[in-house]
């Protein structure tokens, strides 16, 4: 029974320092890579995360990390590259300079290698900065070639790897290339490689106009669902709220649409508090607060339909923490 239990997972991001442009000092003092995965490894049933690349500090030694996963009981399931820092302000892949494309190109493949040699499931790109914000900005036909060649030469020179692209609808462009399920599909149609696909975000699919478990189906029915990311928002904005707050059953058709297609991967959670705060109390699988002061226990554990005199303090109280959660344009320095 436990080995047909889905892997839950989380970027390593939730556990360390983030900003925003309001918080420009960050919310909360910095948080090396080893640090996140130590304080990662104390969340309960968690077993993956996803990692930033290049780690923090940026000298750090890839078997320190991989020695820090194993202590912390934990496993990288993906390696994600910051192709959407300063330098690559105008964009990774689609820049207008050859020489900073290039360098996206090459920073990614620097993060595939070390995500081969830590055994992840897949390489997360997420090119946040390519795309456009005004009218008679750019070539459409222009970026749209350097965002397919650039994956298609990844993805031949990685070809014992996979790829998964995380779409977005916009933020920090007003406009993202890969903006929508059905634009990622077509560009990895026309790259024509088998080890590139998808990883679905739900909130990035809500406040896309899509349907979250359409576009799930549209991606599996391709063999190309590599990934999810559940959380949950208003559709006005990547809020990453907590899962099921709002479209309780846009959530639980998606999650319906995975199984009855059979599809096991890893759930990985994205969520932070609205505004960030100290870390609460929560617990999985319903994610809720819990109360510091009286402890509650978790609403979702399954209770004896005829209760023992012992049987109301049998529930254990939730005593896990989760870190505040950032979105992707929130930058982790640690």
């Amino acid at each position: 029974m436990q080995d047909s239990m889905p892997r839950f997972g989380a970027g390593l991001w939730h556990f360390g320092q983030f900003r925003d442009r309001y918080a420009t000092d960050g919310y909360g003092p910095p948080v090396s890579t080893l640090e996140a995965i130590k304080v990662a490894g104390s969340v309960q049933d968690l077993s993956v995360v996803d990692l930033l690349y290049p780690f923090s500090p940026p000298h750090l030694e890839l078997g320190d990390v991989s020695e820090a996963l194993r202590a912390a009981g934990l496993s990288a399931i993906a390696v994600t590259p910051e192709i959407y820092t300063r330098r690559f302000g105008r964009g990774g892949f689609t820049n207008p300079d050859a020489e900073v494309r290039r360098a996206a190109v090459s920073l990614v493949s620097e993060a595939a290698d070390a995500g081969r040699q830590l055994g992840c499931d897949y390489i997360k790109i997420w090119p946040g900065q390519d795309g456009w914000d005004y009218p008679f900005q750019v070539s459409y036909r222009q970026i749209w070639r350097y965002s397919v060649d650039a994956m298609r030469e990844l993805a031949q020179r990685h070809p014992d790897l996979r790829f998964a692209i995380e779409y977005k609808p916009r933020e920090p462009r007003n406009r993202m290339t890969f903006s929508s399920m059905a634009r990622t599909l077509l560009a990895i149609e026309e790259m024509g490689t088998d080890n590139v696909g998808v990883l679905l975000d739900f909130g990035h699919s809500l406040y896309g106009g899509e349907s979250p478990a359409e576009a799930a189906q549209m991606a599996i029915d391709r063999g190309k669902l590599f990934a999810i990311d559940v959380n949950d928002n208003f559709r006005g904005w990547d809020d990453d709220m907590v899962v099921g707050s709002v479209h309780l059953i846009e959530t639980l058709e998606f999650f319906h649409t995975l199984q009855r297609n059979n599809w096991t991967r890893s759930r990985s959670g994205r969520t932070r508090p609205t505004p960030p705060g100290p870390a609460s109390r929560s617990c999985r699988p319903c994610g809720r607060p819990c109360e510091p002061s009286t402890r509650r226990s978790c609403a979702r554990r399954r209770k004896p339909r005829t209760r023992s005199p012992h049987s109301a303090s049998s529930a254990r109280p939730c005593s896990r923490r989760t870190a505040r959660q950032p979105t992707e344009t929130d930058t982790q320095l640690t």
